[in-house]
């Protein structure tokens, strides 16, 4: 399989070839509009193939950062969290999923639980929890929102190069 950095240095020497010879044969004239159109557009859809990767690492980098900052938050805290409300279930394998979603998700659920039981208000456990967990959940949702809408952009500009 060519790269994507050798089909661009193709299609950009194909243009090349095409204006240096623009009438030396017939078959070339038929074809020379339509192939210069699909290699014009192939580049453009390459570069914008390449800023999306780039951003896609980016934006994947920051979103396991602050996964991995959110989870080490989260696990200092479950112990007293389950130590003060035991009915809730709460653990460390039943919050931190197979899938960041799946650990953003149920952490949402549990705070909702947490802040919806009786002694919320006077529980300075729960309390310290909540106000600690909830930017870095709120970081973490944010960044691994943005790496996923880097990764739909990626997904397109591949659909687009073909």
């Amino acid at each position: 399989m060519i790269s994507n950095e050798k089909s661009v240095r193709l299609a950009t020497r194909l243009l090349r070839v095409i204006e240096r010879n623009p009438n030396t044969h017939p078959a070339l004239n038929v074809i020379k509009d339509g192939i210069a159109e699909r290699a014009g557009s192939f580049i453009k859809a390459s570069e914008k193939w390449n800023t999306a990767m780039k951003l896609r690492v980016k934006e994947r980098n920051e979103g396991l950062n602050a996964m991995n900052e959110f989870t080490a938050t989260l696990r200092s805290y479950i112990p007293m969290i389950a130590n003060s409300y035991p009915f809730l279930n709460i653990s460390i394998t039943n919050l931190i999923g197979t899938t960041p979603d799946d650990t953003l998700n149920f952490t949402d659920a549990i705070m909702e639980q947490i802040q919806a039981q009786p002694d919320f208000s006077t529980n300075t456990i729960a309390n310290e929890f909540i106000n600690n967990i909830s930017p870095v959940w709120q970081n973490a949702m944010k960044e691994w929102a943005e790496y996923e809408n880097s990764d739909s952009e990626l997904r397109t500009a591949s659909e687009n190069m073909n």
